[in-house]
């Protein structure tokens, strides 16, 4: 726990430090951003405002309660009393934002024959092995199933169907995986549930990353799926191992339909859900809401606070004393009076310089 906290706080100041170079006029933190508290507070007193998009189950996950409060906009992918909550108990704007597709990435693709054997099955799924899933997925070890992702049971009935010994699959290969197969199995994780979790509020973002691809998927039935996608049409879900198994029966022997339905989702995609459309609709939402560019002052001291401050460096302080009729001074200051200067370089110039690349090098990382 010490190490980790250490390594949290060691990225903290490498984002604060890449921030405070490249200056933006906002910050956007995905959930377990490695910003800590006391970064953002910094960031707050310099007026820049900060946005989190919390894209993970509130019931599950709660570390966004030590949080919310240092950022200025909060987004969220599950509504109700949740959303609610935020607002009445942080009094400060929070807004529904669902996750999407990236259609540059989640793309339909010409797989080779060999990619076709490797990736290819009946029946696929991605993804990590929840205690719902290695419950569920028991119920369909007669067809040809294929189950990629870490954290299942080798040993269990499951361990003949788990692809490379359970190692975590890369994204590009994922969407491998998605354009191979007849159908993907999209089931939403629950670590309470042995199933389909009958309260879901939220959708992940397999729905939406499979559907974009062109791929066919069966999804567990949810509330919110009505909100993004024609029941039947644009998307086929089930709510029981019953119901899916009757949908993979009919679905594999009836190819031209299964096409149909992945189409249609597919175009819904690209016209209502992807990310460049839920950055604008967060976008709105921020500027909408008290939005102000923030007030980066210039790095400058005035120089008898700066000399005064550096009494145990006299070489320091005398090179400074050319800077007196300036009043102010910043580091811009001292760079262009040694790079206009002739002749050796003084200790103390160099070591103005090295900061500077340091600087530099900061704003390349």
């Amino acid at each position: 726990a010490g190490l980790g906290s250490q390594f949290v706080r060691f990225a903290s100041s490498s984002v604060l430090a890449r921030l405070e170079s490249f200056r933006p006029d906002l910050v956007i933190a995905l959930a377990q951003a490695p910003l800590n508290p006391e970064h953002l507070q910094r960031l707050r007193k310099t007026g820049l405002r900060t946005a989190f998009w919390f894209v993970e189950n509130y019931r599950h996950l709660t570390y966004w309660k030590k949080f919310f409060q240092y950022y200025d906009y909060i987004f969220v992918i599950q509504k109700g009393d949740f959303l609610r909550g935020i607002r009445e108990t942080y009094n400060k704007p929070a807004h529904y934002l669902p996750l999407a597709a990236l259609p540059e990435f989640h793309q339909p693709l010409d797989l080779t024959e060999e990619e076709m054997s490797e990736y290819g099955s009946d029946l696929s799924f991605v993804g990590a092995g929840y205690k719902n899933r290695r419950h569920f997925f028991t119920g369909l070890i007669d067809y040809d199933l294929k189950i990629w992702g870490d954290e299942w049971d080798l040993n269990s009935p499951l361990g003949n169907f788990i692809q490379r010994g359970g190692e975590r699959i890369s994204p590009e290969e994922m969407v491998k995986i998605f354009n191979a197969s007849k159908i993907n199995i999209n089931l939403h994780s629950s670590a309470v549930h042995t199933g389909v979790d009958p309260f879901g509020d939220f959708i992940n973002p397999r729905t939406f990353e499979i559907t974009a691809t062109d791929s066919f998927q069966l999804v567990d039935m949810r509330d919110p799926l009505r909100e993004f996608f024609e029941i039947g049409r644009e998307i086929e879900t089930f709510s029981s191992l019953k119901e899916l198994r009757k949908k993979i029966d009919y679905y594999l022997s009836h190819p031209d339909e299964r096409r149909d339905v992945a189409r249609a989702g597919y175009e819904k995609i690209l016209r209502a859900h992807t990310y460049e459309l839920r950055m604008k609709e967060m976008l709105e939402f921020i500027f909408e809401h008290d939005f102000d560019l923030p007030t980066w002052a210039k790095e400058e001291l005035f120089i008898d606070e700066l000399t005064d401050s550096l009494r145990d460096a006299p070489e320091l302080i005398e090179y400074l004393r050319q800077f007196e009729d300036k009043k102010r001074i910043g580091f811009d200051d001292i760079l262009e009076r040694i790079q206009s200067g002739k002749g050796e370089l003084k200790e103390v110039e160099k070591i103005f310089l090295f900061m500077r690349e340091v600087k530099e090098q900061y704003s390349k990382a």
